[in-house]
């Protein structure tokens, strides 16, 4: 049988990968996919998911296909397991906001490709920290700082425009810059 695990959140870490196919599952229940993998995993992702009681820890969502499934759910060739840590806060749980905001009646596809968007929007960007307002404007100007510095005394802007000097120094005088 072939099964599909999509990984969330800190799992998704733990498990080195966003998903996997595992052609080995000779069919069952969701716990018996669960314990096929962590057999293959670190101890990392087996503690994630199982933590000391060799049980999967109540706090992890299960879905099989389209449907929130439990450790007794049969999965069958083919399925697409999603497992993901659930959202803390809130007075009625995850489920209860799923249904509110209708998300329970998503597709797969369409939930996992939400949980993506998410994480990209919360994810830094490559360079989280902009550099300094000096070096900045010494990438942005194309000179070094003494010439920025000629030129915040009053040196003629042209001299650093390089061979677009001209029209780019007419255009600010256009527009009143120079």
């Amino acid at each position: 049988m072939l099964v599909t695990v999509h990984y969330l959140a800190q799992l998704r870490r733990a498990a080195g990968c966003f998903s996997e196919v595992v052609a080995d599952f000779e069919g069952g229940t969701l716990a018996e996919v669960l314990h096929l993998l962590a057999s293959k995993k670190s101890p990392e992702f087996h503690e994630l998911l199982f933590g000391a009681t060799g049980k999967p820890k109540p706090t992890w969502l299960f879905f099989v296909d389209d449907d929130q499934a439990t450790l007794a759910t049969q999965v069958r060739d083919g399925a697409q397991i999603t497992i993901l840590a659930p959202m803390a806060g809130g007075s009625g749980g995850v489920n209860a906001k799923m249904h509110e905001l209708g998300i329970d009646r998503w597709s797969f596809e369409d939930r996992l490709a939400l949980l993506q968007e998410l994480w990209q929007s919360v994810s830094l960007p490559a360079n989280p920290f902009p550099p300094p307002e000096a070096e900045t404007n010494e990438a942005r100007m194309g000179r070094p700082r003494s010439e920025m510095a000629e030129h915040e005394a009053g040196d003629d802007v042209v001299s650093h425009m390089g061979a677009n000097g001209d029209a780019v120094a007419a255009k600010m005088k256009q527009r009143g810059e120079v």
